[in-house]
């Protein structure tokens, strides 16, 4: 049995400590976009300019990375993205769902859909 002393209470013993807030800038993130990956950073820089230029010169043709600002926003790159209406040129950078990325390995594959051609 231990005796108590009059400097501690159990209600202080009880609280948890405050979050840390860190310090400093927050920092731009490149990740993969992988389900399997666990949004793995491959890059993080405090400069948005060093962090979009690092995803551009690595992955300019998918969205196989994405750009992470440090309130949380994420954006990918396509060097020629299209409109999928009328096919027209549209914004290299464009808002990306992380959650709702597919693979190309898991995508299915054209001709596979509901609605093919079939002929006969």
């Amino acid at each position: 049995m231990v005796a108590a002393t009059g400097n501690s209470t159990e209600a202080e013993n009880d609280e948890a400590p405050a979050p840390v807030k860190p310090k400093g800038p927050g920092y731009w993130k490149v990740r993969v976009s992988h389900p399997q990956s666990n949004k793995r950073t491959v890059f993080r820089s405090v400069s948005e300019k060093r962090a979009r230029q690092w995803l551009m010169n690595r992955c300019p043709y998918g969205e196989e990375f994405y750009l992470e600002s440090p309130a949380g926003h994420t954006e990918s790159y396509v060097l020629n993205r299209s409109n999928e209406e009328d096919g027209t040129d549209a914004e290299s950078w464009a808002p990306f769902n992380p959650e709702d990325y597919v693979p190309p390995g898991e995508q299915v594959p054209p001709g596979a859909a509901g609605w093919p051609d079939i002929e006969g």
